[in-house]
């Protein structure tokens, strides 16, 4: 994979092993290691550095002048021995010129394992193939540098990462030497990695050595209690069970009970959630796990498959749609998987008929959102005719057909917004917090919750709604970011919340991506509505959406269209309340909010929602003081967000005359309320920014008096 270069056959580095530089095949010595050390750092950061960050960062224990003066010293040993293009250099910075390598290892690592550099799952697997290949040994195995030490785990975990991808992948495909090949490769470098070794008990029995399965968890536990003092997961102990229970060593296409993917990551909390999917599960055929993009519903069906994996004698089949374009292929997708091949004289979805009827099988069928009409038509068929399969669905949206049973995925527990915690072992009780800690420990080795920080993880875990992909975006970030800042940086949570996990789909590298996936299945007027929505703050009634976003449509319509977007998993509909309620997690609504600042209409849709609320605090204020009161007061507390951001709105455009004047009067007809129900210093800060703005008109004449 060689780069691009304005001159053929020119510099060959190595660093990964070794250091070595070469020119047309014949070695370049550089004198010392500080030289071999700033080259490396100059080529893996490519970017511009002044001379007084690399002379503090290479020679940081010497004077300024002394290490001003070894800089100088090194880049002129790297001038001669590279060429006079091979670097750019002032008297305030210094760059390396890429241009004249021909090749860079560690480079070429990297562009491997970048997904997007693959047009195709077959060219991401040869790529990824190629990267292990590149990978001759850690990062400058022979310097000792502190900026390497970082780079060298990083380098490491990719390393890991890649070869743990190639062994699930060649486990999916049934190449099982190839597997157990890549596992055993793995665990060279890191001998406790506890799921190379389950793939290993798994692939030994899928080629009939069930007493090496049984050796490698023995080997399994004893690596795991040596180098981390840990025993092994509950889920090795549960395949270790399942090939002790395998008397006989059974043949390749006996033994494949699964191909569930065995997790990279650890899984955080869901007890409550797992028991109660089990107990529903139990009694129905179709269960669909739906909810937001990034929520957890495939790891919540990997997991809850596993655990019924000896509940079905013919196997548990994972199904992944994640990359399928084409809905005519569904079947032969789901076929594939289960080994079921089309004749002449039979169509696919007729094999697969007659293949599942006498067999006992769990399907899980994952992200069908973008494939929900076909996925929901062969579910209908083969439930009908297989009386003895089961289907496990992950899907933004519901599938829609009779028999389906559909759990909602609720977000991780966070605490409440008013919560008082002080202290990290309070904090760590909560699913979200748990999550975001142990991903942030991986990503920053030196991280940890602790007493001092408790407020900003608290706020990060509130205002990501709990959702595990986003907790975990937010995670990486510790790598460059204290918590704090992480926290503040969440008004712009979109550019802040990138760099997912390289081998990741393009979708689930980012927060936006990862809506814009499920935006980009809506309707015309579907995202018309959704982005209209974002004008409410802490939910709206069917009534309000109608009023205030259903502009062009009728009440039928809006409701039709509003149980479209919670059916898929944008808005989340509260049944709790004897009105029903409907929001938006709060990343979805700012998503939705951009969408609207970015469209035509969103000043008009402001005016409509203040002028909405307007009429409700002057239709409120003469029952404050009536037998109704109580129920007004309910109503002026559930709406108090939406109030202040018609508030908010109306302010806000001092130079607009009858919006402040607006302004005034709603802030005048909620007066008695916030003196009522508690939010006096509130209203009274209102009340003056409200005056504030109506003299500001009055000393530019454009009020009315």
């Amino acid at each position: 994979m060689p780069r691009k270069t304005k001159s053929a056959g020119l510099l060959e580095l190595n660093l990964l092993g070794s250091f070595r530089l070469a020119r047309n095949g014949q070695l370049v010595q550089l004198p010392t290691r500080k030289a071999e050390s700033l080259l490396a750092y100059l080529v893996l950061h490519p970017e511009s550095h002044t001379r007084e960050k690399l002379a503090s960062l290479f020679w940081g224990d010497s004077s300024d002048l002394q290490a001003r003066t070894s800089l100088r010293t090194a880049l002129a040993v790297l001038h001669k021995q590279l060429g006079d293009e091979s670097i750019f250099a002032d008297h305030d910075s210094a760059q390396i010129n890429l241009d004249c390598f021909a090749q860079v290892d560690a480079l070429d690592f990297g562009h491997a394992l970048d997904p997007q550099a693959a047009q195709s799952r077959h060219a991401e697997l040869t790529n990824v193939e190629q990267a292990i290949q590149v990978y001759q040994g850690d990062l400058l195995a022979d310097h000792y540098d502190e900026w390497i030490l970082a780079e060298r785990e990083r380098y490491r975990s990719q390393y890991v990462d890649a070869l743990l991808w190639l062994t699930q992948k060649m486990r999916e495909r049934g190449e099982y030497p190839r597997a157990i090949e890549f596992a055993h490769q793995l665990l060279e470098t890191d001998p406790a990695n506890e799921p190379a070794h389950q793939h290993l008990m798994f692939c030994y029995l899928a080629t009939g050595k069930r007493l090496e399965a049984l050796k490698q968890y023995d080997e399994c536990k004893r690596l795991l209690m040596e180098y981390l003092a840990i025993e092994p997961s509950p889920e090795t102990i549960k395949l270790y069970s399942s090939i002790q229970r395998a008397e006989n060593a059974p043949k390749a296409h006996e033994a494949v009970m699964t191909n569930l993917p065995s997790p990279v990551t650890s899984f955080i909390g869901r007890e409550e959630e797992l028991a109660e999917l089990k107990h529903v599960f139990a009694n129905t055929r179709l269960l669909t796990l739906t909810g937001a993009g990034g929520i957890g519903k495939t790891r919540l069906a990997k997991v809850l498959a596993f655990d019924l994996v000896n509940d079905y004698r013919d196997g548990v089949w994972f199904v992944e749609f994640v990359e399928l374009k084409d809905a005519a292929l569904v079947p032969r997708t789901v076929a594939k998987t289960l080994g079921v091949r089309e004749t002449s004289d039979q169509p696919i979805d007729e094999a697969l008929v007659n293949a599942l009827t006498p067999r006992h099988v769990l399907l899980v069928l994952d992200n069908c959102e973008h494939l929900v009409e076909a996925c929901a038509r062969l579910c209908e068929q083969l439930l009908y005719a297989c009386p003895n399969l089961k289907i496990l669905v992950t899907s933004r949206e519901i599938l829609g057909i009779p028999g389906e049973t559909i759990w909602r995925v609720p977000p991780l527990k966070f605490p409440e917004t008013k919560a008082r915690i002080d202290h990290a072992a309070t904090l760590l009780q909560f699913d979200a917090v748990r999550l975001f800690n142990e991903r942030a420990m991986a990503a920053s080795p030196t991280f940890q919750v602790n007493d001092q920080n408790v407020a900003a993880i608290m706020q990060i875990c509130q205002r990501l709604d709990g959702i595990p992909l986003a907790l975990e975006l937010a995670a990486a970030r510790t790598r460059g970011l204290s918590v704090e800042q992480i926290a503040n940086k969440l008004d712009d949570r979109f550019r802040l919340l990138t760099g997912g996990s390289r081998t990741a789909l393009p979708r689930y590298q980012t927060l936006r991506a990862l809506i814009d996936w499920s935006y980009e299945l809506l309707s015309d007027h579907e995202r018309a509505l959704f982005r209209r929505l974002s004008v409410f703050v802490d939910g709206w009634t069917l009534e309000e959406a109608e009023a205030i976003c259903g502009e062009s449509y009728s009440l039928a319509d809006t409701l039709d269209l509003l149980a479209h977007l919670v059916d898929k998993s944008l808005v989340l509909a509260d049944t709790e309340n004897r009105t029903l309620r409907y929001r938006f997690l709060e990343t979805i609504r700012q998503y939705a909010r951009d969408k609207l600042l970015s469209s035509d209409e969103a000043t008009r849709v402001r005016n409509r929602h203040r002028d909405w609320f307007l009429r409700l605090g002057e239709d409120a204020e003469p029952h404050l003081r009536s037998s109704d009161q109580a129920q007004w007061l309910r109503r002026l507390e559930q709406e108090h967000e939406n109030l202040k951001s018609a508030l908010e709105w109306s302010l806000s455009r001092e130079a607009v005359a009858d919006d402040v004047e607006k302004g005034l009067r709603l802030a005048g007809a909620l007066t008695q309320f916030w003196a009522m129900h508690g939010h006096m210093s509130d209203g009274r800060t209102w009340l003056e920014r409200a005056r504030a703005c109506r003299s500001n008109l009055r000393r530019f004449g454009l009020g009315q008096g």
